[in-house]
């Protein structure tokens, strides 16, 4: 194992508090076939089967080498909570995310609401796995430079990695301390531009499909 690290994003919250408009009809047909279009969530990701099983050993937030991983980003507030990634993060995210009510959710932990939080001002602004603000607000308070710095040192890591947001190519932010990594992958396809990127030998690269790796600058 360890080859593949799989991280929570917004729309796996989603799609377990059963909101399925951005999901595939051909999963959502799942349900009836299966059980007769009950929660899709809960019926193949609950806690009892094997995608479920799995599900509940992902992260919220992974560290690799110097770069940490969120599928979202980092404000603020997270900074102001001062929380610890593997106790205050991961653990109440993957025993969370299998709550299926916001209530639920929200009273789980002393930081479950602002971790799910969507809001821009509620709870404290939008959690990991929503926050635009270190990529452009989107009605997200912006990150300042500062503070991206202070959570670099908090964390140990020289930059974050971030998708949620999509670009039309790879895009970097604070001279290069934040990376979103999340294009339109068909439009990119068509037009020859980045679909990713490929860090190797303390080298970033830009991944295209039909001509060479470019060194990100």
């Amino acid at each position: 194992g360890g080859r593949v690290s799989f991280i929570y994003g917004n729309h796996e919250s989603m799609v377990l508090m059963n909101s399925l408009g951005y999901t595939n009809p051909k999963y959502t047909n799942l349900i009836k076939i299966y059980n007769g279009g009950t929660s899709y969530g809960s019926t193949f990701f609950n806690k009892n089967t094997e995608l479920g099983r799995w599900l509940a050993t992902c992260n919220t937030i992974e560290i690799i080498g110097t770069d940490l991983f969120v599928h979202a980003g980092l404000g603020q507030n997270f900074y102001d909570r001062n929380l610890d990634i593997d106790s205050d993060v991961n653990a109440v995210m993957s025993e969370a995310i299998f709550l299926t009510t916001s209530t639920a959710r929200n009273t789980h932990s002393i930081h479950s609401q602002y971790l799910f939080s969507s809001a821009t001002a509620a709870v404290g602004g939008a959690g990991p796995i929503w926050y635009r603000g270190m990529v452009g607000s989107s009605g997200h308070e912006v990150l300042t430079e500062s503070t991206l710095d202070l959570l670099l040192q908090r964390y140990v890591v020289k930059r974050i990695i971030v998708g949620h947001t999509i670009h039309t190519d790879i895009s970097t932010y604070y001279g290069g301390k934040v990376i979103d990594v999340n294009v339109d992958n068909q439009a990119n396809w068509t037009a020859g531009r980045g679909r990713g990127i490929l860090i190797e030998n303390g080298k970033t690269y830009i991944v295209y499909d039909t001509k060479a790796d470019k060194e990100l600058q």
